[in-house]
């Protein structure tokens, strides 16, 4: 990341006195390399796996669920207003 960064002209982020745009998004990249390992640091106990496996599954859901919202027309869109 830091030399594709370095390649296409710098990591420009004006907050830290840079006179270029653009490093937020290699701000996000190193969050996220960052977020993976600190979540699979940690085991998780068997107890919990199946409830964690739902939720992991349900967040897909949601998604789906937005977009047959906007399928289904004004009828569900209550969804959307408890949702939000």
């Amino acid at each position: 990341m830091f030399v594709t960064g370095y390649l296409r002209g710098g990591i420009g982020a004006r907050v830290f006195g840079s006179s270029s745009y653009g490093g937020r998004s290699y701000f996000y990249i190193l969050g996220a390399i960052i977020g993976y390992f600190a979540l699979t640091a940690v085991r998780i106990p068997l107890a919990k796996a199946s409830r964690v496996a739902r939720i992991y599954f349900v967040s897909g859901v949601t998604f789906a669920l937005a977009n047959l919202v906007f399928m289904l027309g004004r009828v569900l869109f209550f969804v959307l207003f408890v949702a939000g």
